[in-house]
Protein backbone atom coordinates (compact mmCIF):
# COMPACT_ATOMS: atom_id res chain seq x y z
CA UNK A 1 0.00 0.00 0.00
CA UNK A 2 1.07 3.58 -0.66
CA UNK A 3 1.40 6.13 1.71
CA UNK A 4 3.14 9.64 2.07
CA UNK A 5 6.65 9.87 1.75
CA UNK A 6 5.83 12.77 4.27
CA UNK A 7 4.44 10.80 6.80
CA UNK A 8 6.78 8.04 7.24
CA UNK A 9 9.55 11.21 7.33
CA UNK A 10 7.25 12.89 10.35
CA UNK A 11 7.24 9.70 12.00
CA UNK A 12 10.78 8.80 11.89
CA UNK A 13 11.44 12.73 12.92
CA UNK A 14 9.30 12.90 15.06
CA UNK A 15 8.06 16.96 13.77
CA UNK A 16 4.97 17.19 11.18
CA UNK A 17 6.42 17.69 7.73
CA UNK A 18 5.11 21.30 5.95
CA UNK A 19 3.12 19.34 3.20
CA UNK A 20 0.57 17.12 5.41
CA UNK A 21 -2.72 18.57 5.49
CA UNK A 22 -4.53 18.92 9.22
CA UNK A 23 -6.23 16.00 8.35
CA UNK A 24 -3.33 14.06 7.34
CA UNK A 25 -1.57 14.96 10.46
CA UNK A 26 -3.93 13.06 12.55
CA UNK A 27 -4.09 10.20 14.55
CA UNK A 28 -5.75 7.98 11.75
CA UNK A 29 -3.61 8.55 9.39
CA UNK A 30 -0.77 6.43 11.93
CA UNK A 31 -3.58 4.06 12.41
CA UNK A 32 -4.02 3.05 8.88
CA UNK A 33 -0.02 2.92 8.61
CA UNK A 34 0.33 0.59 11.72
CA UNK A 35 -2.60 -1.52 10.55
CA UNK A 36 -0.64 -1.96 7.26
CA UNK A 37 2.71 -2.97 9.07
CA UNK A 38 1.05 -5.16 11.93
CA UNK A 39 -2.15 -6.68 10.31
CA UNK A 40 -4.99 -7.54 13.03
CA UNK A 41 -2.75 -5.27 15.72
CA UNK A 42 -5.54 -3.51 17.97
CA UNK A 43 -4.68 -0.58 19.85
CA UNK A 44 -7.69 1.95 20.95
CA UNK A 45 -6.67 3.47 23.75
CA UNK A 46 -4.34 6.77 23.50
CA UNK A 47 -1.75 5.49 25.45
CA UNK A 48 -1.17 2.38 23.73
CA UNK A 49 -1.66 3.79 19.99
CA UNK A 50 1.60 6.03 21.51
CA UNK A 51 3.29 2.67 22.93
CA UNK A 52 2.51 0.87 19.50
CA UNK A 53 3.90 4.07 17.73
CA UNK A 54 7.16 4.69 19.85
CA UNK A 55 7.98 0.72 20.29
CA UNK A 56 7.06 -0.42 16.82
CA UNK A 57 6.43 1.70 14.63
CA UNK A 58 8.94 3.65 14.67
CA UNK A 59 11.86 1.15 14.47
CA UNK A 60 10.18 -0.76 11.53
CA UNK A 61 9.74 2.80 9.73
CA UNK A 62 13.54 3.65 10.39
CA UNK A 63 14.80 0.04 9.31
CA UNK A 64 12.90 0.16 5.81
CA UNK A 65 14.08 3.72 5.29
CA UNK A 66 17.07 4.02 7.18
CA UNK A 67 17.97 7.23 4.84
CA UNK A 68 14.81 8.99 4.88
CA UNK A 69 15.78 10.17 8.86
CA UNK A 70 19.22 12.64 6.80
CA UNK A 71 16.58 13.65 4.19
CA UNK A 72 16.03 17.41 4.67
CA UNK A 73 12.38 18.66 4.25
CA UNK A 74 12.15 20.08 1.18
CA UNK A 75 13.80 17.55 -0.55
CA UNK A 76 10.43 15.68 0.07
CA UNK A 77 7.54 16.64 -2.12
CA UNK A 78 3.97 16.58 -1.43
CA UNK A 79 2.77 13.96 -4.07
CA UNK A 80 5.63 12.06 -2.98
CA UNK A 81 4.63 7.93 -2.21
CA UNK A 82 6.62 5.42 -0.75
CA UNK A 83 5.30 1.18 -0.98
CA UNK A 84 4.82 0.38 2.76
CA UNK A 85 4.47 -3.57 3.31
CA UNK A 86 3.15 -5.56 5.86
CA UNK A 87 5.93 -6.39 8.87
CA UNK A 88 4.12 -8.47 11.02
CA UNK A 89 0.86 -9.98 11.76
CA UNK A 90 -0.50 -9.68 15.04
CA UNK A 91 -3.37 -10.76 16.75
CA UNK A 92 -5.22 -8.13 18.53
CA UNK A 93 -3.12 -7.24 21.47
CA UNK A 94 -0.60 -10.09 21.04
CA UNK A 95 2.03 -6.89 21.10
CA UNK A 96 1.69 -7.03 24.73
CA UNK A 97 3.39 -10.56 24.71
CA UNK A 98 6.56 -11.74 25.15
CA UNK A 99 5.99 -14.21 22.17
CA UNK A 100 5.38 -11.58 19.78
CA UNK A 101 7.90 -8.82 21.07
CA UNK A 102 10.76 -11.57 20.62
CA UNK A 103 9.33 -12.19 17.16
CA UNK A 104 9.10 -8.75 16.26
CA UNK A 105 12.77 -8.21 17.69
CA UNK A 106 14.07 -10.95 15.83
CA UNK A 107 12.49 -9.16 12.54
CA UNK A 108 13.86 -6.11 13.75
CA UNK A 109 17.35 -7.67 13.87
CA UNK A 110 17.62 -9.50 10.70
Amino acid sequence: MQFKKALIWSHIKGTYHRCLTEDEQKKRHSAKLIAQIFPGMEHYSSYNFARVRQNYLIPVLQKQFPNLATIPAEEIGDMDMVEITEFLPCDRYAWQESAWQAEFNRKLAA
